[in-house]
């Protein structure tokens, strides 16, 4: 008899599991939809100039983690094309975090490729509005309840195209990665956050930064940390050089150094810098005489 009500509980518990289990895949089916459309809304109301579209949102009640699909930013200015595509923002609960008493959430961005072009930097350059305070960190918070403390970004792509028959400058392969976001309020000019990055530059160089950062510094993060450029083809810089009748062929760079930006502060130093086989000639243009003059006149003056 005992054996028999033993085995009637076990039945009746599995089957509160499953019609549990059922209940919230259901319901979660049911959410997605509302969800959608309300976490569009609550994004586009802080950012500014950009816009925010969303393929399809997606809660898991068990692990109480939350998927963003196929994420389209665009600029309201130059709608086309987009300047940012996210096949996969993630968002859960950092389970580690529970065993010192923090409940703190970690954010995923998985191949998040950004394209730029000369029209939407134009259009920022114009803008009443700095880009620092177009709400990017706002939106990004209002995605999860809980506060951020580690954010990674796995094989992203950033593109920028300037005009002129020139080759688009290309980043691939960054994975990037911050940790202890939300250590401490920090003091200016204090680093509490770990970050490292690491990425293909122009198809043949690469780059590496380590360092720590401040993401809650206002208005915007800081950031201080050694970093590496190895074999970078100054051929692609051939867009930037030229607006100063620059011309440049072929030849690498390489260098190493630190640099720490903050909103106080904004600092490069150089440790070694390495040039190879650069053809460099500069152009004198009868229209440009003038700014030519006034250049060289400052040059005398700060020799």
């Amino acid at each position: 008899m005992k054996a028999e009500t033993k085995k009637a509980r076990w039945v009746w518990l599995t089957g509160a599991l499953v019609l549990l289990t059922l209940g919230a895949l259901i319901l979660s089916a049911l959410l997605d939809k509302p969800l959608q459309g309300y976490m569009e809304r609550k994004l586009n109301a802080r950012l500014k100039g950009y816009t925010v579209h969303l393929g399809g949102v997606r809660f898991h009640p068990f692990g109480f983690a939350l998927d963003l699909t196929d994420v389209v930013i665009v600029q309201e200015a130059n709608p086309q094309p987009p300047v940012a595509w996210i096949p996969k923002l993630s968002a859960s609960v950092q389970w580690q975090a529970l065993l010192y008493g923090r409940v703190v959430a970690d954010f995923l961005l998985d191949r998040p490729a950004v394209y730029l072009d000369l029209r939407h930097v134009r259009a920022e350059q114009k803008s009443r509005v700095p880009l620092r305070e177009r709400g990017w960190q706002e939106a990004l918070e209002a995605i999860y309840p809980l506060k951020i403390n580690e954010f990674r970004i796995v094989e992203g792509d950033l593109t920028y195209v300037d005009e002129g028959p020139f080759r688009p400058l290309h980043l691939s392969l960054i994975n990037f990665r911050a940790e202890n976001i939300r250590n401490i309020r920090s003091k200016e000019r204090e680093y509490p956050s770990d970050l490292y990055l690491e990425g293909l530059v122009f198809d043949t160089g690469t780059v590496r930064l380590d360092g720590h950062a401040d993401f809650l510094a206002r208005p915007h993060i800081g950031v201080k940390s050694r970093f590496t450029l190895e074999q970078v083809e100054v051929d692609y810089f051939k867009p930037i050089v030229s607006r100063y009748n620059i011309v440049l062929r072929e030849g690498t760079l390489s260098s190493t150094g630190e640099l720490e930006y903050a909103p106080r502060i904004k600092v490069v130093y150089l440790q070694k810098l390495t040039v190879q086989d650069v053809q460099l000639e500069y152009v004198h243009k009868a229209r440009t005489a003038v700014a030519e003059k006034r250049v060289a006149k400052k040059v005398v003056q700060k020799a």
